[in-house]
């Protein structure tokens, strides 16, 4: 369930080497039940991929392995394949969880973008990660740097305020969190092609 392979690898040998000891039909015999037992106890996982593990509900399978080894390579590549499905499974539940953290993000910038203090390491704090791996998994996930995304939400603003109302550029710059109307027009030039005015 670790998917740890040595410890994998050891509990099958342990295996192997105790069904060495036993007559061939006890060997059968535990063989097919420790295979069960795998089957079921990973049946949640695997019900959609069954094609691979019907094999494995064979019960001729067993009888027809020649030497130990092919034993005990049916429980290794048995074990190896449910090792893979758990590991994508638990990728696909932390991608998961990563985009709902960036969802999260999305959500308190547009809620707090006219605050000149928001900034990357205050919404990191916001949701218990550091700056830095927040950063990256903002960019991985949304193509677009933090400090980028919350530009161009606080320019959509301002645009939108632009063509609603009568305030000066200077003011409108200041309700969405840009403190410097130099650098409000400089980024609202370079996003839209024209000036704020």
């Amino acid at each position: 369930h670790l998917c740890d392979k040595k410890l994998i690898h050891k509990s099958i040998t342990g295996f192997i080497s105790y069904i060495s000891e036993v007559n061939y039909y006890e060997a059968v015999n535990y063989s097919n039940h420790l295979i069960s037992a795998i089957v079921k106890r990973y049946s949640n996982l695997i019900e959609s991929q069954d094609n691979f593990f019907k094999m494995y509900l064979d019960v001729e399978l067993i009888t027809r392995a020649e030497i130990m080894k092919d034993i005990s390579d049916l429980i290794s590549g048995l074990s190896a394949k449910i090792c893979d499905y758990i590991n994508d499974k638990n990728n696909n539940l932390n991608m998961q969880r990563y985009f709902n953290i960036i969802e999260e993000v999305k959500r308190y910038i547009e809620n707090n973008y006219s605050d000149l203090n928001l900034s990357l390491d205050l919404v990191a704090d916001k949701v218990e990660l550091s700056a830095g791996y927040l950063g990256k998994l903002f960019k991985n996930i949304t193509s677009v740097s933090f400090s980028d995304y919350l530009n161009n939400v606080r320019l959509e603003k301002a645009k939108e305020l632009l063509s609603t109302t009568n305030e000066p550029s200077s003011r409108i710059c200041e309700k969405v969190g840009i403190y410097n109307v130099t650098y409000f027009s400089t980024l609202f030039k370079k996003t839209y092609g024209v000036t704020p005015s």
